[in-house]
């Protein structure tokens, strides 16, 4: 996994932080479902579309700015 470690995954920033709040949304008519779980430094978005399961993640920097990563980063 380009310029990750492996065993690393997105949440692997946020471990050990209080999660601030989570939402859910979907297309039921596609068969997409997402869960986006905000903590004070970023957040990391779960998806799903025909059973294969996707993660990204945004991180907080200084001044509040999110950023977001390319997959091949995160």
């Amino acid at each position: 996994m380009g310029g990750v470690d492996e065993g690393e995954t997105p949440f692997s920033d946020h471990l050990g932080e209080t999660v601030l709040a989570v939402s859910e949304d979907g297309a039921p008519d596609s068969g997409r479902l997402a869960l986006e779980i905000i903590f004070g430094s970023g957040r990391v978005r779960c998806e799903t579309w025909s059973g294969d399961l996707r993660l990204s993640s945004s991180r907080t920097c200084h001044g509040g700015k999110r950023v977001r990563l390319p997959p091949w980063l995160v």
